[in-house]
């Protein structure tokens, strides 16, 4: 009976329920990503010893 009645009332909110899940499944992706590519950067960049904006490269 509750399906139905979340079924029946969402109905005309169909399009914002679908954007808010594609939103959260975006975001969601978006945070488990960033430490993976802050990683990668750190790994390939600084561990290089690519010069800095002060021109000196990293120890």
């Amino acid at each position: 009976m509750l399906v139905t009645l979340i079924r029946r009332y969402s109905k005309p909110y169909l399009p914002q329920i679908l954007a808010v899940i594609i939103f959260q499944l975006a975001s969601t992706i978006a945070t488990l990503y960033l430490p993976s590519l802050n990683a990668k950067i750190i790994d390939e960049g600084v561990s290089r010893g690519i010069p800095t904006t002060s021109g000196k490269p990293v120890p």
